[in-house]
Formats: structure tokens, sequence, C-alpha cells
């Protein structure tokens, strides 16, 4: 996947095989929807509805999903990332509450997105 950030849009970009597992292409999130971002482990694994997407234990969770204590998110995570995923805290008026990527360059990104004063969770 590629992330770049230009006009104030955070474009990712799903290649190849991500495409076929998240079922999406990419993904445009405005900058100002961001809240926060931060390097972990990726929470949210298993009690999670899948609409649409793809979900392997231990070796994938790619796509839109849904849960009643979080509401809507993205994720393209797999095997080697569970523990090390960019997450992307975004305002309640976005599509998705979370974003969250398994990605070499996680911690560069997530340095890009200083914790904003936001209550609307």
């Amino acid at each position: 996947m590629k992330l770049d950030l230009q006009n104030g849009i955070l474009k990712i970009k799903l290649e190849g095989w991500e495409r076929f597992f998240a079922m999406k292409r990419e993904l445009d999130i405005s900058h100002g929807d961001i809240v926060s971002a931060h390097v972990g482990e990726a929470e949210g694994m298993v009690t999670d509805f899948r609409l649409p997407g793809s979900y392997m234990p231990g070796f994938i969770k790619a796509g839109s999903f849904w849960s009643k204590s979080r509401g809507w998110e993205f994720w393209y995570v797999r095997r080697g990332y569970f523990y090390s995923a960019l997450t992307i805290q975004l305002k309640n008026e976005s599509k998705y509450r979370r974003v969250v990527l398994g990605m070499e360059e996680a911690s560069q990104w997530a340095n890009m997105f200083p914790e904003k004063k936001y209550h609307g969770f």
C-alpha cells in the first residue's frame, strides 16, 4: 500500500492482492478529520462484522468492519504487523471511526498526525 498526503487529503492506495483482500482500491481521508495516530497492537480483532472484507485469524484482517462499540473501521493488517499497526482515529463525522494499517513506515506516518483536541466521541 502507498500513503500520500496532498492538499490536506491522506490518500491510501491499495495495490495487487491488497485490493482483493480489502475489496477496495483506495481510501481518502481529510487531514481535518484525523484526531490522532499511533503505532501499537491492533485492537478489535475478533468481534467485528466484515462488510465487505477478509479475515483469516493470525493471517489477515482487511476491508470494512463494523462493531457495536466502535462503529465502522477500515483495516489492512497482515501477519507480522498485528503488534505494530498504525491506528488513525477519526472524527465521528467521518464514515470510519478508525483506520488500522499494517505497514513498515507506521511510525513515520504516526508522527505526521499529532493528537488534536476533539470531544466528539
